[in-house]
């Protein structure tokens, strides 16, 4: 049989990245819920967050950076939050003198508080609870609970995150 090549359907090829994204779709293992990929664009020493992925079901629905994110076609949820002013007074960057758990994030991210821990990587929404402190997680079961106090001119500048004092740090 004489050698032929294939003919070539598309001058464009899959990017890496769009490789990537297309195995996970397609393998049954990676679909589970706990599965992450996280995609840096730079080392993170000049980047505070890192790209998320978010799915609903079996596709990737939303990107999220930070307190920013992006929906694509499938993504059939709202596209504005409402953020409470109470919000504005605790989001930021908290830190203690602990050396396993050094400093962790609080920012507004569509519909809720989010608690990023280090640059990220750990990412929980806060829950409210009735005498004024917040759940970590927002699962029932979860035991972590962080309130915030000392405000001075409407910013709380101490966290205590399950019984340990954390304080805002004026860093980005």
């Amino acid at each position: 049989m004489a050698d032929t090549q294939r003919p070539v359907r598309s001058a464009r090829r899959m990017t890496d990245t769009e490789a990537l994204m297309w195995a996970i779709e397609r393998e049954p293992a990676l679909r589970s819920s706990f599965l992450s990929v996280t995609l840096l664009d730079r080392a993170p020493d000049f980047e505070r967050f890192p790209m998320s992925f978010e799915r609903d079901g079996i596709h990737v629905t939303r990107v999220t950076h930070g307190d920013r994110w992006w929906g694509n076609d499938r993504y059939a949820g709202p596209a504005t939050f409402e953020r409470p002013d109470g919000w504005k007074a605790v989001a930021g960057h908290w830190r203690s003198h602990n050396p396993w758990y050094s400093n962790f994030r609080i920012l507004p991210r569509r519909g809720s508080l989010r608690f990023l821990w280090g640059w990220g990587e750990e990412d929980w929404e806060l829950v409210p609870l009735s005498d004024g402190w917040f759940r970590v997680g927002a699962e029932e079961w979860s035991p972590r609970r962080i309130r915030f106090d000392t405000v001075i001119d409407g910013t709380a500048t101490r966290a205590v995150f399950d019984a340990a004092p954390y304080y805002r740090t004026f860093t980005p």
